[in-house]
């Protein structure tokens, strides 16, 4: 059993865009210009930058190819890193186009260049959070800033990404992620036990670690299972036996794909999507 959380509930806003691909693609799509004047919409709508999010793209899978290298996702720590880079990036562009909560940098710069800011956010996030990968991430940051003119634009936009890092960096300074949480398997009919080839549980800090927009780790926590004598669980155990087996007849081709996309690991195969 995990730890209880005993951690100040998170009072941020409920409402930042959590990814700043979907931030991009909400500036994309033209649903954010009800909440700007007509001056704004059309400026937003008219830069290149706001129309590709391929800049985004580019950054997720360096965080996520150094996540696979430190870590696998086995822990806390590359999970939460990548969640932090994208509020960073949040921030810049929301601060050159207000349109959503800012998560920690709350600030107006709209003069700022786009690339410039948001790729500077990035660089920052990763760096601090997997060091060993500076090399390839000043890289990456030096071709996308080969696109961006030299000019106060720029200028302002490096200082806006380095700032929306450093404040979400320091937002998340002592959230719990390195808690160990506990976990004890049971061996008794009912009780949870771990999935083989599994031979330790994961995630058992999440219970500790504050969260980025949640109250607290518990407010959507769902009930128990059915009890193991209930008709229910039976129904449930027979579905699973059905449709699970490697060589099911019942279950459908679709069903078969569906699987195979959540054997992956979302946060790799969605960027992989994205591309599509």
């Amino acid at each position: 059993m995990t730890t209880p959380n005993t951690r100040t509930p998170n009072t941020r806003s409920p409402r930042p865009c959590l990814t700043a691909s979907a931030c991009v693609a909400a500036l994309t799509l033209g649903t954010a210009a009800a909440a700007m004047d007509t001056d704004q919409a059309e400026w937003m709508l008219s830069q290149p930058e706001f129309r590709d999010a391929t800049l985004v793209l580019d950054w997720s899978e360096a965080a996520v190819a150094a996540a696979l290298k430190a870590d696998g996702f086995q822990t806390l720590y590359s999970n939460r890193a990548g969640p932090m880079m994208h509020l960073a990036m949040h921030d810049a562009l929301n601060a050159i186009v207000p349109v959503y909560d800012p998560y920690a940098h709350d600030a107006t710069e709209p003069g700022a260049s786009p690339v410039a800011a948001t790729s500077q956010a990035a660089h920052d996030v990763l760096v601090v959070e997997f060091p060993d990968k500076a090399d390839a991430f000043a890289a990456l940051h030096a071709q996308w800033l080969d696109a961006v003119p030299q000019g106060a634009a720029r200028e302002s936009g490096l200082d806006l990404g380095a700032a929306a890092a450093a404040a979400v960096l320091a937002a998340r300074d002592g959230d719990g992620h390195d808690s160990g949480g506990s976990f004890t398997p049971a061996y008794e009919p009912g009780a949870f036990r771990l999935t083989p080839p599994h031979e330790v549980a994961v995630g058992t800090g999440w219970a500790d670690t504050e969260p980025f927009a949640m109250t607290a780790p518990d407010q959507f926590r769902p009930g128990p299972p059915p009890a193991i004598d209930s008709t229910r669980y039976a129904e449930e155990f027979a579905e699973v036996k059905r449709l699970g087996g490697k060589h099911s007849a019942e279950r459908s081709e679709e069903q078969t794909h569906i699987g195979y996309w959540w054997a992956e690991y979302s946060t790799v195969g969605y960027p992989q999507g994205n591309r599509v």
